[in-house]
């Protein structure tokens, strides 16, 4: 499964559509306080992370993800 983490409505629908195109399982969170408990998931194999969200930036969630 990939992690998607993008406020910009238009823009995670777009990559949504794109990675689902080439058969891949996407879930998609919009804020870093979603997106904290969504990467300890065990099915998260990649992640595609905007940096700057509208409750502060992603930095804590990339360094869990590494």
């Amino acid at each position: 499964m990939i992690l998607i983490v993008e406020d910009e409505i238009l823009i995670a629908f777009d990559l949504e559509a794109t990675l689902q195109g080439y058969g891949a399982t996407t879930f998609t969170v919009r804020t870093v306080a979603e997106a904290l408990p969504a990467v300890e998931s065990p099915d998260i194999c990649a992640a595609i992370v905007d940096h700057v969200l509208g409750d502060g930036d992603s930095s804590d969630l990339c360094r869990r993800l590494t």
